[in-house]
């Protein structure tokens, strides 16, 4: 009987060091990762309206859009498509139309693309400023409206193309960077 059990107890030692063997050697391989849950946004609104306002209270900013989506990651918002109304103090008003928009965290550039259209009447009773680009960045503390892509300028009967601009919408000064041209009509 005495032989039966160290058989018994040779045997579960080798099962032992077996498995201790098994469980410690290793073979490269990670172990297969936990599939990641699908991004969900931080919020989403639909028919959406954002105001952004000065230090007396005054509206100067308003972004009105279809829907509003919350990236995680950045914290930008995204929105599709996008109207913004900008009203900076002490000069007339700006109104930008897009396809879609970015808003990062503090809301101070707002990024707009695909059909852009900036619209303002700087001078009281004249043609409208009708800026037209495929992309756009408005900065709402500076009042600077800048991009490095093509753009179309109609001003009445006047138009006139460019690559790349900088507008100042609170003093109603434009820069154009290159490949001017134009089409003066009288």
């Amino acid at each position: 009987m005495k032989s039966r059990q160290q058989w018994t107890l040779i045997a579960l030692a080798f099962a032992a060091a077996g498995s201790w063997w098994l469980t410690a050697s290793d073979d490269g391989e990670a172990p297969p990762a936990a599939p990641e849950a699908p991004g969900q946004p931080g919020y989403y609104l639909r028919d959406a309206k954002l105001e952004q306002t000065d230090d007396d209270g005054r509206v100067y900013l308003r972004i009105t859009t279809e829907r509003a989506a919350q990236d995680p990651a950045s914290q930008e918002i995204e929105l599709t498509p996008v109207r913004v109304e900008y009203m900076p103090p002490g000069t007339a008003p700006w109104l930008l139309t897009a396809d879609q928009g970015r808003l990062p965290p503090g809301g101070r550039i707002v990024s707009l693309s695909e059909n852009v259209t900036l619209t303002g009447t700087p001078v009281p009773r004249a043609a409208p400023a009708i800026i037209r680009t495929p992309r756009l960045a408005l900065d709402t503390v500076d009042s600077i409206a800048t991009t490095t892509a093509a753009v179309r300028i109609e001003l009445g009967k006047q138009v006139m193309f460019a690559t790349g601009m900088r507008a100042d919408l609170k003093h109603d000064r434009m820069a154009l960077e290159a490949n001017v041209r134009g089409r003066y009509v009288r």
